[in-house]
């Protein structure tokens, strides 16, 4: 606290044009535990702080909370609610490994995982931006200076395209309209009593009657919606 404290008095006082700092949690490594393992906890941190407004998170979504098998879609709710957002790291990761850095959607795990990200972005509105964090596969690397840039602008240019992919998938997904259809039958179903708990009048909430038999009979069949996903994702009509 100490430090980010002083990182900002000497940003103000030197009239330098910095608009804001990020924290980036991290679960482990270098150390066997760290102080600020998640989102959440660089979000608390961030409330004590001396100027909290200047300072936000940067998940690394896949990476960083895939390590301890946390959810990115979480990271990324929670730090877009709090307005605090302001860049998103990208790369891929074995969910409970150390930190992979594998770049963008490549490896067995991450592909359902960062289109879901992106989907979930695009429908909150965030207009932030992404920054690649993550290496070349070791199985890819090749001795020589002329190698050594080849593979490099490779590595850059695979990343820029699995992005792409996973971006335009997210867009078909919220574009269909069998999906959307489905999505809105399970979650916006119940908007007059989303707002008794968003004015928290507890008294008509109370007050307001629900058919408990029908809602207690009915499948909520998220199976069925994360299959159409599925289908989107493979390009199966």
């Amino acid at each position: 606290m100490e430090g980010l404290n002083l990182a900002r008095h000497y940003i103000r006082d030197s009239g330098f044009s910095i608009k804001g700092g990020t924290i980036e949690s991290k679960p482990n490594e270098p150390r066997g535990e760290m102080l600020l393992p998640t989102t959440g906890h660089a979000l608390g941190l961030i409330d004590s702080l001396e100027d909290p407004d200047f300072w936000g998170v940067n998940p690394e979504i896949l990476q960083h909370e895939g390590m301890i098998n946390l959810s990115p879609f979480v990271a990324l709710a929670l730090a877009a609610h709090r307005g605090k957002l302001f860049f998103v790291h990208l790369g891929n990761q074995k969910p409970g490994q150390f930190d992979n850095d594998n770049p963008t959607m490549i490896g067995m795990s991450g592909i359902k995982e960062l289109i879901g990200a992106l989907w979930l972005l695009n429908r909150i509105g965030w207009k932030g931006h992404f920054e690649f964090d993550n290496h070349i596969l070791r199985t890819d690397t090749a001795p020589g200076k002329e190698n050594s840039r080849r593979i490099r602008m490779q590595f850059i240019r695979y990343n820029v395209e699995n992005f792409r992919l996973a971006e335009r998938k997210a867009g078909e997904i919220g574009e269909e309209p069998e999906i959307r259809r489905f999505q809105e039958k399970l979650w916006e179903r119940a908007t007059e009593l989303e707002q008794l708990l968003s004015r928290g009048d507890w008294k008509a909430v109370l007050e307001k009657k629900l058919n408990y038999d029908r809602i207690n009979t009915e499948a909520v069949e998220i199976m069925r919606l994360d299959t159409l996903v599925n289908r989107k994702i493979l390009g199966v009509e």
